[in-house]
């Protein structure tokens, strides 16, 4: 799923210790990561 990469993206970035930051969400899917937990996983920014 789209989720399930984004979170093996964030993972790999994780162990190397860069920065992942998701940028202008629609709010639809802000929802979708509100609801899930994932925004308090990821650096979301407008």
């Amino acid at each position: 799923t789209g989720l399930g990469v984004l979170m093996s993206i964030y993972k790999n970035m994780k162990e190397r210790n860069l920065n992942f930051k998701i940028v202008n969400l629609k709010p639809n899917i802000y929802k979708l990561f509100d609801i899930t937990g994932l925004n308090k996983v990821f650096d979301i920014r407008e």
